[in-house]
């Protein structure tokens, strides 16, 4: 998990700077959550690829996109403020997710 081995003092790119920016228009504020959004993207076409390998049971994708981006940003903050489990315990949880019984 990049968490684990940032490149910035304050951890993940991608969960440190939108807060900063969401309230100010422009174009930093737009490249940030067009980023955003294609991370998105990029997790829910890996979900599909599962699916249709059989890799993974069937799931909701979106939902289950929504769900990883959110733990994937609590795993940074938590890891942040020196939470050293912070990425096993995600691990497990998307580990779980990802084979739950649909």
């Amino acid at each position: 998990m990049y968490a684990e081995t940032p490149l910035f003092a304050g951890g993940c790119f991608r969960v440190a700077n939108p807060a900063e920016f969401d309230s100010r228009p422009g174009p930093v504020h737009d490249a940030l959550f067009h980023d955003q959004q294609e991370w998105r993207e990029v997790i829910a076409a890996e979900l599909r690829h599962a699916l249709d390998s059989g890799e993974i049971a069937e799931l909701d994708v979106e939902l289950t996109v929504f769900q990883i981006d959110a733990l994937l940003c609590a795993a940074n903050t938590s890891l942040q403020a020196g939470d050293v489990g912070a990425v096993s315990k995600a691990r497990r949880v998307i580990g779980g997710l990802l084979a739950a019984p649909r």
